[in-house]
């Protein structure tokens, strides 16, 4: 299933000199999705009940093992390239306060950003599943390193 979204920047008004209210992003969800926005939320809540349980029980959203492995490939290609532009987008995380090791696992997870899935072959399997494992814990580490909490995410959007 496929939802339209539009993300920008608002410009200033005719009315406005200087640049207040244009620094935020802006999303827009499809007006038929309205829906949408509450499975979000829902998700990110899950998400976030999983990386504070320190259980490894996070789990990235991929397609099942029965797909080929140029798409599971591509699409941990996307979740990344996700990933680096929600933190970006967000700018909850000043990169200056992270360790050391969660700006190394930053920097990793860009790289699998730009994997080439079409290079793939079924021998590859092991190289996947190490990958999505090291994500797992990267994304944990990064979240404890960050020291995330809903509150000020939840304050973030909302200005």
């Amino acid at each position: 299933m496929t939802r339209e979204v539009r993300i920008y920047q608002p410009t200033k008004t005719a009315m406005q000199s200087g640049r207040a209210k244009t620094k935020n992003w802006i999303l827009e969800f499809d007006p038929d999705a309205r829906n949408t926005p509450d499975a979000l939320m829902g998700l990110m809540a899950l998400t976030e009940k999983s990386l504070k349980a320190q259980d490894f029980s996070f789990r990235i959203l991929l397609p099942p093992d029965i797909e080929p492995i140029s798409d599971r490939t591509q699409a941990v290609a996307e979740w990344c390239y996700g990933f680096g532009l929600g933190l970006n987008w967000t700018s909850t995380v000043n990169a200056d306060s992270l360790e050391e090791d969660a700006k190394d696992a930053i920097a990793d997870i860009a790289e699998f950003a730009n994997v080439d899935s079409t290079s793939t072959s079924p021998d590859d399997e092991n190289s996947l599943a190490e990958a999505e494992e090291y994500l797992r814990v990267a994304i944990q580490l990064i979240f404890e390193s960050v020291g995330y909490s809903a509150l000020t995410h939840k304050d973030h959007i909302s200005q």
